[in-house]
């Protein structure tokens, strides 16, 4: 992630957002220690992530957009966006 936002910042000149980032999970599942898929992994995952974000926050990250395909797949969520 570090190299990516670094080279994203130097070949674009521009401020940068991160969009779509995440860890597949399936809910309910867990496991110690963190297990691809589980809900512990997911934690993990976005702890290391909000590191880096906070560190480029301070220089030229202008936000994030975490993906959230739940969202997307229950029948209440689709009614209310559709």
């Amino acid at each position: 992630m570090i190299k990516d936002l670094e080279g994203w910042r130097r070949r674009h000149k521009k401020p940068v957002l991160v969009s779509e980032y995440g860890a597949e999970t399936v809910a309910g599942l867990h496991w110690e220690p963190s297990l691809m898929f589980s809900e512990e992994y997911q934690t993990d995952f976005m702890e290391k992530y909000f590191k880096v974000f906070d560190v480029y926050r301070k220089e030229f990250l202008i936000g994030e957009v975490r993906f959230l395909s739940k969202s997307l797949l229950n029948e209440e969520a689709c009614l209310e966006l559709c």
